[in-house]
């Protein structure tokens, strides 16, 4: 837990993590009970699996400013943590990192995108008059710390992302292969990549493996592939999975599958290894930093479906190498948990406060 007298100083701005349907809402959630007081500012609320009309979103972001305004002005507040990613979000989030500019609090931008270099070569001029306006870039992988300080910015630390503990000591691992995929549905994600894979090598793989999904984002799209490829005697499909349901099926699957085309780190994969499961997942973005190929899961090329496939047909039939990458996967995950993530965010707080 975060010093109180330190917390008391603290606004953190971000999607409304009581209401986590994405990841850096669900981060958020994660963040929330590390503070105490959470002074907390939402950018957006999204119900899971439903449509928000644009005006509600147009006067939740006013609504969000002026009290962000009111509490620069009469709270205790001497840091602005600001949470954001890449495209649209970055924009609405920048209108907050103004206001802190202008009320002159010390400001954190702590960045969650798989797409940081896409998106900067894009608007490399807009970004960079944002990012000088904050004391502090916060990034998640190395990767982004590094690219952004060859860019010339030199107020830039690495915080990785913070996971809950597991939940469940015992581990129960049920007959047949489950393999096990979490998050967006969509392109970028790699989960139409497996999908294809299961069709194209459906004669070869085990007869007793199942695709666990859970996400949301494209459902109807995800549930017409899996019906014109005939996979629904494959694919179980869960919906967006938290709490105990999230648990239970960590603690009973086999394999985890990432095949991102971009990644800022993966709160999925880090997860996942805290249950002791081996990870398949794409050499891209900030996953190599957790993902280490033959020690704790096995690294394949982004759209690579062969790869995929021989990546599960090395683990399929080869309990004790699963044991092992599972284990040493554990290891690593430790290092995300929340009390080692409090320690290096308060430190920079208390830098800035200082």
């Amino acid at each position: 837990m975060i010093q109180q007298k330190i917390s008391d100083k603290v606004l953190t701005i971000g999607p409304d993590y009581r209401c986590p349907s994405g990841g850096i809402a669900q981060l958020l959630n994660t963040y929330s009970l590390s503070f105490n007081p959470f002074n907390f500012i939402s950018t957006v609320r999204i119900p899971l699996n439903k449509d928000v009309a644009a005006l509600y979103k147009i006067k939740m972001l006013i609504a969000g400013l002026f009290r962000m305004i009111w509490l620069c002005c009469f709270s205790r507040i001497r840091i602005v943590h600001i949470h954001t990613a890449s495209g649209f979000t970055f924009y609405r989030e920048s209108l907050f990192v103004m206001l802190a500019y202008i009320f002159r609090k010390k400001t954190v931008l702590h960045i969650h995108s798989g797409s940081l270099e896409e998106f900067y070569q894009v608007h490399p001029r807009f970004i960079s008059f944002i990012f000088h306006r904050v004391d502090r870039i916060v990034t998640i992988a190395k990767v982004w710390e590094a690219f952004l300080k060859k860019k010339g910015f030199d107020n830039v630390i690495t915080i990785g992302n913070p996971i809950s503990l597991p939940a469940n000591s015992s581990f129960h691992k049920s007959n047949g292969l489950k393999i096990l995929f979490l998050g967006k549905l969509c392109d970028n994600k790699g989960i139409y990549d497996i999908l294809q894979m299961l069709h194209d090598y459906r004669v070869l793989l085990p007869d007793n493996i199942r695709l666990i999904v859970g996400g949301n984002g494209e459902v109807d799209k995800f549930l017409s592939v899996i019906h014109e490829l005939n996979l629904e005697n494959i694919v179980d499909f869960k919906g967006w999975i938290v709490g105990e349901e999230k648990s239970r099926l960590l603690s009973e699957v086999d394999i985890y599958l990432q095949p991102s085309y971009n990644e800022a780190l993966g709160i999925a994969i880090l997860e996942a290894m805290s249950y002791r499961i081996p990870v398949i997942a794409s050499h891209v973005g900030g996953i190599p930093e957790i993902v280490h190929n033959g020690k704790n899961g096995i690294l394949i090329a982004p759209g690579n479906k062969k790869q995929l496939y021989q990546a599960i047909m090395q683990l399929a039939d080869n309990p004790e190498e699963r044991m092992r990458l599972g284990n040493n996967g554990y290891e690593v995950s430790k290092s995300y948990y929340p009390n080692h993530i409090e320690k290096q965010i308060e430190k920079l707080y208390i830098s800035l406060l200082s």
